[in-house]
């Protein structure tokens, strides 16, 4: 079987989440946003993480550099996980028709997202998932290599967060001064 494109995408999600966990706990490492792209930002964090723990910085993932991202995630976080442990126990997904709290999260960071997916058209905070929260759902996802379903699945969730996550450490690295991708 071949390799497809999306497992390609998914491979580079899972490095760039692993990447991402550890730049909290190490400072050199540029905060990043999971989104399936091998683009500039994951080449830089890929290189200073070469450099941090002493392999030839090529600024690509070969097999010690894997298994190194792997070894240091684990030692920090244990297991990878591959749910996200705060998506609500119990729910599959969220989709149009849906509402609720969860919906006012959804369409709060969608709005707080633009910043880095201009692409992904805004959204109204009404606790609805709506016609206008499905569609920039599917942008989201288009943008960050998900399955474009439209529905919030727990890697949709996932990837949601992890990109608040990078937006607040941009923020804060812009608040004092340290350089952030």
């Amino acid at each position: 079987m071949a390799y497809t494109d999306s497992q390609r995408r998914q491979h580079i999600r899972e490095a760039q989440t692993y990447l991402h966990g550890l730049s909290h706990s190490d400072e050199t490492l540029p905060p990043l946003i999971p989104d399936g792209v091998y683009g500039p930002n994951t080449t830089s964090a890929v290189l200073a993480f070469q450099k941090g723990h002493q392999l030839r910085p090529t600024g690509e993932i070969n097999n010690a550099t894997w298994f190194a991202l792997v070894d240091a995630y684990q030692d920090v976080f244990g297991m990878p996980q591959r749910a996200n442990p705060m998506f609500p126990l119990g729910t599959v997904r969220y989709t149009l028709g849906d509402n609720g709290d969860p919906i006012f999260f959804i369409q709060g960071a969608l709005q707080a997202l633009r910043t880095y997916f201009p692409a992904v058209l805004p959204v109204s905070s009404t606790g609805q998932f709506d016609e206008a929260t499905d569609r920039a759902v599917r942008q989201f996802q288009a943008q960050t290599a998900l399955p474009i379903s439209g529905d919030v699945t727990p890697d949709t969730w996932a990837v949601l967060l992890s990109a608040l996550d990078a937006l607040r450490s941009a923020a804060a690295a812009a608040r004092t001064g340290t350089i952030a991708p």
